[in-house]
């Protein structure tokens, strides 16, 4: 079983800054994320973006390659894919990737499991074509799909950045 000095779980933004920043302190670090590509919601397939879509999605979301840069030229292990189901005591962390279950253990974890959409169901909610907010970044970030006839419902900054 590897060990390291820190696992953490979440590839965000936060997930991302600590990580590269305690390898630069010295520590050996694994980031565990369930997604493919780090960045998180908020920087979903960054490294990937085309400039159109860069060109639409702006600067503050370009933003997120600086991160996902540092991460590619860190001494980080970075463990794409992975579902982290049980943290043990010594800090043991359980997890599944590529269809197999493993292990690691650390030191110290940091959970950085970023934002959690809080959908409210409405009458119709479930019908084609209607999704959260978070849904219709997914697609736009992930696919470069955006919606040309759209009604929004509901209020906060994700519902905002959408609109925008």
């Amino acid at each position: 079983m590897a060990e390291f000095d820190l696992a953490i779980i979440g590839a965000g933004p936060a997930g991302l800054a600590a990580a590269v920043t305690a390898a630069n302190a010295g520590l050996s670090v694994a980031l565990l994320d369930e997604q493919p590509r780090p960045g998180g919601q908020i920087y979903r397939d960054v490294s990937r973006a085309s400039a159109d879509r860069a060109r639409v999605l702006g600067t503050d979301y370009l933003h997120g390659t600086t991160l996902t840069s540092a991460l590619a030229n860190s001494s980080v292990q970075h463990i794409p894919g992975a579902v982290v189901w049980a943290i043990e005591d010594g800090f043991q962390l359980s997890y599944s990737a590529n269809g197999r279950a493993a292990q690691i253990a650390a030191s110290r974890v940091l959970l950085a499991a970023g934002a959690l959409e809080r959908p409210m169901p409405v009458p119709g909610w479930t019908l084609p074509g209607v999704m959260t907010a978070g849904a219709a970044q997914i697609l736009l970030k992930g696919s470069g799909v955006l919606a040309r006839r759209a009604v929004l419902a509901g209020s906060g900054p994700l519902l905002y950045l959408v609109a925008a």
